[in-house]
């Protein structure tokens, strides 16, 4: 597209400030490259605001910050027409370009249409320009620039006059979970045709912009798609949905960093995590329980909603079971079990250790078992969340008292992994 530059004397001069790349994406999930940019003075945004207005006097400003000022460096028409108005943040798309903003319209965020309609959007192709529709026909929003945002008609804005064409969103409504037959809709397009396509594990009844689906088949993750034509343009949208409640997953539950570990110790506390770690397809709930196996799962001795938990066995060997349910609107699936026997003694992979203080601001003692003492040890932490290591020590002796500094960390959950041989242990280390 060609770009048409118009100057005042008083026009906001924007492209001088600091700027720093922040892209953004489209409801689609594009990347598109937008720039954080530093606001201008009171005084000049003001001067630009009383300037503006003297010529557009029919047009009405709005200060989008609430800050007596209308006009402003921080954002442009097509940052706010194609991402602040979808609740993006705040970004000014198209610097040194004029094609930064067109991925809106070729990923199938949006579709043409023939004529103005509300909700939309408004692209002023040769103008390189970008504006809303409003419940109004015939009156827009958009933003001058570096100047007012501003609620004017169709043919008062200072952009060229014509090359208009005008968008509405593809996205699809409709729940995230299929309980029930359930409706999924698009936005209402005067005279356009729509096309429904669904996973193997549901069914589309129906047509136009409205229909409803239902599920037929296994439960877990599927899809329904439309194709939207409009004598102007088409495209394509797809929504991904869970069908029933959530079922098993091949997820596993382990003491953090060491899965292999076989004998506990009872009396002990252990930290136990779901894995992997992050979120369930399909769940928007986890819960985690532990029960003494001869009592059953309807008295646990600990229960959260979490994908982690501190267990603290009984003083006497004993057996449990570990279940991770996960939850959605539909009801709740058993994702994974473990079963665990815990020991008076262990032959086994693991020793006794303490850690204090803990939580710890930047200094962690470790202290081990004087049995287990002797010999290299090797210390690790890892990000909780990431399972990156950020910190490694070796000492060339276990024994005595272990000060690990972990000065310049993020505040943060860690676990530190201590290793002796064949013989290893964990601990969750918060960092406060």
């Amino acid at each position: 597209m060609k770009k048409i530059y118009w100057f005042y004397i008083f026009l906001l001069p924007t492209i001088t400030f600091a700027q720093t790349q922040s892209n953004v994406t489209t409801p689609k999930g594009s990347s598109v490259v937008a720039y954080i940019y530093a606001e201008g003075s009171s005084t000049a945004r003001g001067n630009t605001d009383i300037a503006v207005a003297a010529q557009y006097p029919n047009a009405v400003q709005t200060s989008y910050f609430n800050d007596g000022y209308s006009s402003s460096a921080r954002f442009n028409c097509h940052g706010y027409a194609w991402n602040m108005v979808e609740g993006g943040p705040v970004r000014w798309i198209g610097v040194g370009t004029t094609t930064h903003e067109d991925i809106y319209m070729t990923d199938g965020s949006y579709v043409q249409v023939c004529s103005e309609t509300y909700p939309g959007k408004v692209s002023l192709g040769v103008a390189d320009h970008s504006a809303i529709t409003t419940s109004t026909p015939g009156i827009w929003q958009s933003k001058w620039g570096g100047q007012p945002l501003m609620t004017h008609a169709s043919n008062d804005h200072p952009y060229y006059k014509f090359d208009y064409t005008y968008w509405v969103s593809t996205a699809i409504s409709g729940p995230a979970e299929v309980c029930s037959p359930s409706t999924f809709s698009v936005q209402n397009i005067s005279g356009a045709t729509y096309s429904w396509t669904s996973s193997s594990n549901l069914s589309i009844s129906g047509s136009g912009n409205a229909v409803t689906v239902s599920g037929t088949g296994t439960n877990g993750a599927g899809w329904v798609e439309v194709y939207i034509s409009t004598g102007c343009g088409t495209a394509t949208r797809r929504m991904n949905v869970h069908k029933g409640p959530p079922g098993a997953l091949t997820h596993t539950i382990e003491t953090l960093f060491d899965p292999t570990q076989l004998c506990y110790l009872a009396g002990n506390t252990y930290t136990w995590v779901l894995s992997p770690h992050g979120p369930v397809p399909g769940a928007t709930n986890i819960y985690f329980m532990v029960f003494e196996a001869a009592t059953g799962p309807g008295s646990p001795i600990q229960g959260s909603y979490s994908q982690n938990m501190d267990v603290s066995f009984y003083w006497y060997p004993s057996n449990y079971t570990f279940m991770a349910w996960a939850e959605n609107a539909c009801g709740a699936g058993l994702i994974t079990q473990k079963d665990v026997t815990t020991y008076a003694t262990c032959d086994g992979p693991m020793f006794r250790m303490s850690v204090s203080p803990n939580p710890t601001s930047g200094q962690l003692v470790v202290e081990m078992d004087k049995d287990v003492s002797a010999g290299k040890v090797v210390f690790e932490l890892f990000d909780f969340n990431t399972n990156e290591r950020k910190r490694m020590w070796t000492q060339q002796s276990g024994q005595g008292r272990h000060n690990l500094s972990l000065h310049g960390l993020k505040k943060g959950l860690y676990i530190l992994s201590v290793t002796k041989g064949k013989l290893k242990e964990s601990k969750k280390v918060i960092i406060q």
